[in-house]
């Protein structure tokens, strides 16, 4: 329990923290792409959990679906 703050929906999750630090998020079903809309780069592929790095005082945008959306983005 970090006092983050997160939003999720189908497809995108977000989070914003204050003391930043490693975190690791279990998705509710497998997905094909974790993307970090922010920073433009993918996270993992074919799994329902993921783990990243988030500096203090940041926010944080990931697509969690379909890899074919991408272009769409």
């Amino acid at each position: 329990d970090h006092g983050d703050v997160l939003s999720v929906s189908r497809e995108l999750l977000s989070v914003h923290t204050v003391s930043g630090g490693l975190r690791r998020f279990r998705l509710p079903r497998k997905v094909e792409v974790i993307y970090d809309l922010f920073n433009r780069k993918v996270i993992a592929r074919d799994t329902d959990n993921f783990e990243v790095f988030l500096p203090p005082v940041s926010s944080s945008l990931y697509y969690t679906g379909d890899a074919s959306r991408l272009s769409l983005l």
